[in-house]
Parts: C-alpha cells; sequence; structure tokens
C-alpha cells in the first residue's frame, strides 16, 4: 500500500533517495566544499614554494650554484615562477638546440630533394 503511494508519486520518491543518500555521505566530501581566502592563500603559498623547490632541482641538476639559485628566484614574481614550473620540461641546459637543428636539417633535405627533382625535369626537358 505505501509502496503504491509512493510510486503515484514520483517527485516524492526522488527526494527521498536523495535525502537517503546524503545522510550516508561520507565527512570526507567535505572537501569538495569552498575553501576560505585564508586556506587559498595557504595552498597558493605551498604551491609556490613546491615550485620554487623545483624549479631549483633542476637548476643544480643543471649546474647552477644554490646561492645563484635562490637570487634568481627571488627576482621572480609568482606568476613568472609558476610559468617556469609548467615549463621545467622543456628547458635544456647549455640552451640545447638539438630540435631546432633536426628541424633544419629536415627542412635543408627536403630542398635538396625539391632540388634534384627539378633538375632532374629540366635535364629531361633539355633532351626532347
Amino acid at each position: 500500500m505505501f509502496l503504491q503511494s509512493i510510486l503515484r508519486w514520483p517527485w516524492f520518491l526522488v527526494v527521498f533517495t536523495v535525502a537517503v543518500l546524503f545522510s550516508f555521505s561520507s565527512p570526507g566530501w567535505a572537501g569538495f566544499l569552498h575553501s576560505s581566502a585564508v586556506e587559498k592563500e595557504a595552498v597558493s603559498g605551498s604551491r609556490l614554494d613546491l615550485e620554487k623547490k623545483m624549479i631549483a632541482a633542476r637548476l643544480e641538476k643543471m649546474g647552477v650554484r644554490r646561492d645563484g639559485i635562490e637570487e634568481r628566484l627571488n627576482r621572480l614574481t609568482e606568476p613568472e615562477i609558476h610559468r617556469l614550473a609548467g615549463a621545467l620540461d622543456g628547458i635544456n641546459a647549455g640552451g640545447d638546440d638539438a630540435p631546432a637543428k633536426r628541424a633544419a636539417g629536415v627542412g635543408i633535405a627536403i630542398l635538396i630533394v625539391l632540388g634534384a627533382v627539378a633538375g632532374f625535369y629540366l635535364f629531361y626537358q633539355s633532351n626532347k
């Protein structure tokens, strides 16, 4: 009887289901709620510290002295540090420009092949 009356009112069934689901939800879901400005500032500060450590480790790996790293990082603004930390994988030690050399080599090879094809074509046309 009760089940039949619930099925007649689908909105009641939806509200009841949502209420049951939320009553058993975990407190861990509270992490998805918005945080205060103080918490956002703390997260931003910890992110900045982590990014500085990542940059410092990469620069030390490249051979830069520790005091030089600190001096350089202190001159950068927060957005610059964030951008640099995001681009760490593309930074090559010593300004290695292997990709640029590779692209130039491919371009020269294409020009040589096109020149050879044009030369054969002109040679073939002149012998007709």
